[in-house]
């Protein structure tokens, strides 16, 4: 008799802690044949235990909770949880690619890197070509403009994107996020930046239609294509530097 309720207690145990532990009794093979709605039962079942067990072995007071292998997997999540970059930390590192690779005043490098990485999150489209744009299209110089009215840092034709860029085409800002607007849009037409960067210099219509606008653009590409390597080479290294610093 002893025995037998020594069985049985141990019995009662292992269902506990099946339960306990969202572990499920074996089943036979006629037991498995369920009915679709009994299957979604036992799976909001099964769930609910997972869920009761995760915050049991989780708890302060749980006897798992200093378990080995559950701190090398609180590890393991902790590592490959993404990283996020502040923002004035890849500003800072854009400023001082401008000026080690394109030779941009450092005064308007550091006015400028914010804008652009802004505008960049804003339209994913990467700053380091944002910024290769504005240097083959100005030098960084916004007061130039072209003899077909193109005005401003990225030289944004007013007649043509007034309505979609709405502001002062003048404002740096605002022509900086003109600029990552268009590129967004024609990156989204072609799936290409080197085909996104030639409508941007000539446009989609002429494109289509010439073949001297075609190789004209694709030139313009390959020469912002070869900036932004740099740009975005130096950058990453300079961003490297400031993240293993803190």
């Amino acid at each position: 008799m002893r025995s037998q309720a020594l069985n049985l207690k141990l019995v009662a145990v292992s269902i506990s802690m099946a339960f306990m532990l969202g572990c499920t009794p074996h089943k036979s093979a006629v037991e498995s044949e369920e009915s679709p709605l009994q299957a979604k039962t036992d799976d909001a079942f099964n769930w609910s235990i997972d869920q009761a067990t995760m915050a049991y072995l989780s708890g302060p007071s749980s006897p798992w909770s200093s378990l080995s292998i559950l701190q090398r997997g609180a590890e393991k999540a902790a590592r490959s949880k993404p990283v996020v970059t502040p923002v004035h930390l890849k500003s800072e590192a854009l400023a001082q690619s401008l000026q080690s690779q394109l030779e941009v005043d450092p005064l308007i490098a550091a006015k400028l890197a914010p804008l652009i990485e802004k505008s960049a999150a804003k339209y994913s489209v990467p700053s380091y070509l944002i910024a290769a744009v504005i240097n083959k299209e100005t030098e960084f110089d916004n007061k130039k403009r072209s003899s077909a009215g193109a005005i401003g840092l990225a030289q944004i034709m007013p007649n043509v994107w007034g309505k979609e860029c709405k502001g002062n085409l003048r404002k740096d800002a605002i022509n900086l996020d003109c600029s990552a607007k268009i590129l967004a849009h024609y990156y989204e037409l072609t799936g290409d930046w080197e085909q996104a960067l030639a409508f941007y210099n000539v446009g989609p219509g002429k494109y289509e239609r010439s073949r001297k606008a075609r190789t004209v653009g694709h030139r313009y590409a390959s020469g912002v294509m070869s900036d932004m390597g740099r740009i975005k080479q130096e950058r990453e290294f300079v961003l490297a530097s400031i993240q293993q610093r803190l």
